[in-house]
């Protein structure tokens, strides 16, 4: 019986009776069931699955061995139609026994453009090798959409944003001089102040001693915001350095981009020590990221992108090339490669050491991006600014797919400046004009 495939009963017969058990295992069709049937198309996903086979009386099979009616061994295959693309993986992805669980992966890095835009449906079933019927699930995967929260303070300018410690969003809001928290939920709980008046805040992010850090441009100092709302600054000792791009650095330190200067500030998190390595020449760093345990950064005016190590010693910067010119945002790709915003509607790519891809910004009247970001499917966002009514989110996958979604808004040129993933899992924008926070999801 355990050969053929029979499944063990113990039955305590006090009386008669007839008892039904299935020996041998003849496939005679296959079904799946699975959780949720809609998910984003954006969010990667794991989901386990639910799989049967049945024989010719409709039970469940609990073999060894799948056969067919001959004896020979049936080998079902785990398979998703043409519309997932190479998105979705099963783990196992094929058995000729009962598995004890099915597992889908989902990995939304390698959608087509068109399904990014749209969403799209899949259906997932398990194939014999004995042709026999398959009862599946249909799995859809829905369109990202785009959802605009106000600002409270009026004619702010929000302007950067990024994922806080707390799980929720923090950004600067540069006309207001405050810093605003949003939840996930599109909830502004709080906007404090940011320090003295006319200070203009501008780039955010995340430390690793669990506060909010910024730069002030105006205000010539680094600044850091605990959960209550209080702002410690650190003033910079060298005038007019206007820091721009700040980043926690793999050494601990945070690591700022100073435009004025010509130099990249080491900063501790107790704010008790720094240093300002200079740079030569006149560079105009703004965006800087960690890539490699080394800083990397945009050399503004030179057309090319710069590394630095923690010890404050910098390479030797490598272009960006003829068409990219003037890159101000930077980010760390998925793949290991360096992704720029430049200003003249190209998003760039370039590997460490120095090979560059240039991607033109086509569609809904082109624009410049402002901002990039990694999206949770591993791909690059970032932000699109024109002088048009529409504008838009746009996302690159690092295969090269670009997809552009709108964004409208009142009033006209909204311009979508800072990005960043949220901790939703969503894509989280700041509007300048429009004094908007957005979630796509």
């Amino acid at each position: 019986a355990r050969q053929l495939g029979a499944a063990a009963v113990t039955e305590k017969l006090t009386k008669s009776r007839a008892i039904k058990f299935v020996v041998g295992g003849v496939v005679a069709r296959t079904s799946i069931s699975g959780g949720s049937g809609s998910v984003p198309a954006i969010d990667p996903m794991t989901l386990p699955l639910t799989f049967a086979a049945y024989d010719a009386d409709n039970d469940i099979i609990v073999t060894d061995t799948y056969v067919d009616s001959r004896g020979k061994t049936v080998t079902i295959a785990m398979t998703a139609d043409t519309a997932a693309g190479t998105t979705i993986t099963f783990a196992p992805a094929s058995f000729t026994t009962q598995p004890s669980s099915v597992t889908l992966t989902y990995a939304p890095g390698a959608m087509s453009g068109t399904q990014a835009q749209n969403g799209f449906a899949t259906l997932i079933t398990g194939q014999t090798s004995n042709a026999a019927p398959a009862a599946g699930i249909t799995l859809t995967f829905n369109a990202p959409h785009v959802t605009l929260y106000p600002v409270t303070t009026a004619n702010s300018h929000p302007s950067f944003i990024t994922s806080g410690p707390d799980g929720a969003l923090w950004f600067t809001e540069a006309n207001a001089n405050k810093i605003g928290r949003i939840t996930t939920a599109g909830i502004i709980t709080n906007e404090y102040s940011s320090g003295p008046s006319g200070s203009q805040p501008d780039r955010i992010t995340a430390g690793p001693d669990g506060n909010v850090w910024f730069t002030a441009i105006l205000g010539n100092s680094v600044n850091k915001i605990d959960s209550s709302g209080t702002v410690t600054p650190f003033v910079i000792p060298t005038l007019n350095s206007y820091p721009e791009g700040i980043v926690a650095g793999p050494d601990g330190n945070m690591w700022v981009a100073l435009e004025g200067t010509n130099r990249i500030l080491r900063l501790s998190t107790d704010q008790s020590s720094y240093i300002e390595p200079s740079l030569g020449g006149a560079p105009k760093p703004e965006g800087i990221t960690v890539n490699n345990d080394a800083l990397w950064f945009t050399d503004f005016n030179s057309n090319q992108l710069d590394r630095m190590t923690t010890a404050g010693n910098a390479d030797p910067p490598l272009s960006t090339g003829s068409l990219a010119v003037q890159p101000w945002a930077l980010t760390a790709g998925s793949d290991g490669a360096l992704w720029f915003a430049g200003c003249n509607g190209y998003i760039g790519r370039m590997t460490t050491n120095g090979t560059v891809t240039p991607y033109q910004i086509t569609g809904m009247g082109g624009g410049e991006a402002s901002d990039v970001t990694v999206g949770p499917d591993g791909a690059i966002w970032f932000t699109v600014q024109t002088s048009s009514t529409i504008q838009s989110i746009g996302r690159i996958s690092t295969a090269g797919v670009m997809t552009l979604y709108p964004v409208e808004t009142t009033p006209a040129n909204p311009l979508p400046s800072g990005i960043t993933k949220g901790p939703d899992g969503a894509i989280w924008f700041v509007e300048y004009n429009a004094n908007m926070v957005g979630r796509l999801q």
